[in-house]
């Protein structure tokens, strides 16, 4: 009966849902907070630096957020998704734009 009761405490355990977050937690209001920033210098004082920037083409910030969740022997699942993209141009921003779980 212990052998049972340890196998099933075991079980039990491995089962504990878990959530990381992963990359930049962004603010509550970002829609309102991107929409004022003009230059690179007020992007990274509010939101820092990004976590890649393109190598051709446009120069685009990219910064993203997502909430991993862990459920024991089940596959990890992503969700809270979240993607701003920075179009910049030497110092200027020139346009915004916000990618959510529904966009990607």
């Amino acid at each position: 009966m212990k052998k049972v009761l340890f196998l099933l405490a075991l079980v039990m355990a491995s089962c504990a849902l878990q959530t990381k977050h992963r990359g930049y937690v962004f603010p509550e209001n970002l829609e309102e907070r991107v929409a004022n920033i003009k230059t690179t210098t007020q992007l990274q004082d509010e939101i820092g630096d990004p976590q890649t920037r393109t190598m051709y083409g446009d120069e685009v910030w990219v910064y993203y957020s997502a909430d991993e969740n862990l459920h024991g022997p089940f596959p990890t699942t992503y969700d809270n998704k979240k993607v701003l993209l920075v179009w910049v141009n030497g110092k200027k921003v020139l346009k915004t734009k916000i990618l959510d779980d529904k966009d990607l």
